[in-house]
């Protein structure tokens, strides 16, 4: 028989003993992840800690029959701290892991424990190439959707005054990016495009990221408004930085890292949710760019690239009621939205380009629905299948609904198409205008000065023909810089 006191003393040393910190074991389930450059590919589903390991259950989402492989020497990193990779159940470290007919799988990745009261922890194969997850969450309260706490106060407020027209000049600009939560982990450059009236700058460029995560200014001549949008940093860190620039700004623009992380976290069933502040700048289109962001969503936008919108067996009649029913659609989500005027004008203007370019575009929007049918047939030879025709009277019913001489549907986002303004669809069916007609002669004139070949005439046709002088302005400038570096 034990002496009560003893036996007082054995419990309490084993009331110690299970309360002890080094014994916790904690479960967190669709952990918070701050950033990762694995896309959709790698996501962790579920995180235990414990006192003989750390389990980490991936659910991997590839193509069907393709291989993915897991690296044996990686780690998990936290506070300056490696743990090692120490097993695994479901796959094979360092051995192809072929993906099932789903093009979903799920394995546990095993790790040494982790110390007590770690907030978070990043997954981590070795290699600037090797898949990485920065920043998942061990408490359950990461809040990583919050806007960043480095953006600064002037940027965050949204107090910029709301100016949407597009400006017609020739001028410098100089853009400063900012990526807040960069890990120079993530790679040293980034990856942008630039949209512009004239087409130029279109291919994708790099900046180089300081060890800060500032980039070296981004400065360029630039035609008319534009749009920048930076979307990678590496090979493989997705991030959403969209803004619009007007000629002549000095701007900065800032863009939180953790979008990647909330791109796969919203890739999970049932996620959808949208971060406070992904970027913002405070250049002359600050407010525009902000009310985007803020607003933007699939159902505010005509989606005819899905395979779903129209069919290929419709008449032109039949075609064009149904482009116009799901405009109005649309402009009812934005009635339904409560939003301010200035963000309803900005997607009222986007929705009606899209129109136009379901318009302009509708036997390749047409061809997606036969191939959605028509899975195994050849694209090229596809096109002939689709039989629709589009009458006078079809562009003549659209244009009474969007004004074709409204300068700001230069300034449409989402599923519009600059391109669909300048097409010769609209003066061949007797719907055109004067501003899409200077537009297109611009093109084709900014195309030849592209190549250094716009002779004298050629720019006094659009100082003659255009009624705005920056066409010829523009056009003329590209010509000499293409000169001058021809001649070097």
């Amino acid at each position: 028989m034990l002496h009560p006191h003893i036996f007082k003393n054995m419990l309490m040393a084993a009331g110690c003993l299970l309360c002890s910190p080094s014994l916790s074991a904690k479960t967190v389930e669709n952990p918070a992840i701050a950033a990762t450059n694995a896309s959709n590919v790698i996501d962790v589903r579920k995180i235990e800690t414990g006192k003989d390991s750390t389990r980490l259950l991936i659910h991997a989402s590839f193509r069907p029959k393709y291989w993915i492989q897991i690296s044996p020497e990686s780690y998990l990193s936290a506070d300056g701290k490696n743990y090692r990779l120490t097993g695994a159940e479901g796959i094979e470290p360092g051995k192809h892991f072929w993906m099932p007919e789903s093009g979903q799988a799920e394995f546990t990745l095993i790790f040494e424990p982790l110390p007590e009261n770690t907030a978070s922890v990043d997954l981590k194969e070795p290699g600037d190439d090797g898949w990485k997850l920065w920043g998942i969450d061990l408490t359950g309260n990461a809040d990583y959707r919050s806007i960043h706490p480095d953006m600064p106060a002037d940027i965050a407020k949204s107090d910029a005054p709301f100016f949407y027209q597009p400006v017609f000049q020739t001028s410098e600009t100089t853009v400063n990016i900012h990526f807040l939560g960069y890990n120079p982990e993530m790679g040293s450059q980034a990856a942008y495009y630039l949209s512009s009236f004239s087409g130029q700058d279109t291919d994708m460029q790099a900046l180089k990221i300081g060890a800060d995560g500032k980039c070296q200014p981004l400065r360029f001549r630039q035609d008319g408004s534009a749009m920048l949008k930076v979307i990678s940093i590496g090979s493989d860190v997705n991030v959403k930085g969209a803004a619009w620039i007007a000629p002549g700004d000095s701007l900065d623009l800032y863009i939180d890292c953790r979008s990647s992380g909330n791109m796969l976290v919203n890739s999970r069933e049932g996620s959808s949710a949208k971060m406070a502040l992904p970027y913002a700048d405070n250049g002359k289109y600050a407010a525009v760019n902000r009310l985007t962001n803020l607003y933007d969503s699939p159902d505010l936008h005509l989606q005819f690239y899905n395979g779903k919108f129209g069919s290929y067996r419709m008449t032109g009649d039949e075609y064009t009621d149904f482009a116009i029913a799901e405009y109005r659609k649309v402009l009812d989500n934005i009635a339904a939205r409560n939003m301010s005027a200035e963000a309803a004008e900005i997607f009222t203007n986007n929705a009606g380009a899209e129109l136009l370019t379901a318009i302009a575009r509708y036997k390749s929007i047409l061809l997606h629905d036969y191939m959605r049918e028509h899975p195994d047939a050849d694209y090229h030879a596809a096109a002939d299948s689709v039989n629709t025709s589009l009458s006078p009277a079809n562009y003549a019913a659209v244009t009474k609904i969007v004004d074709l001489d409204n300068p700001r549907l230069f300034m449409a986002d989402g599923m519009a198409s600059i391109g669909s303004l300048a097409d010769s669809c609209w003066e061949e069916a007797g719907a055109g205008s004067r501003m899409i007609k200077d537009y297109m002669l611009y093109l084709d004139m900014a195309e030849k000065a592209s190549e250094g070949r716009l002779s004298q005439q050629d720019e006094d046709r659009l100082k003659t023909e255009c009624a705005d002088p920056f066409y010829a302005e523009s056009a003329g400038r590209i010509n000499r810089v293409q000169l001058e570096k021809m001649s070097k």
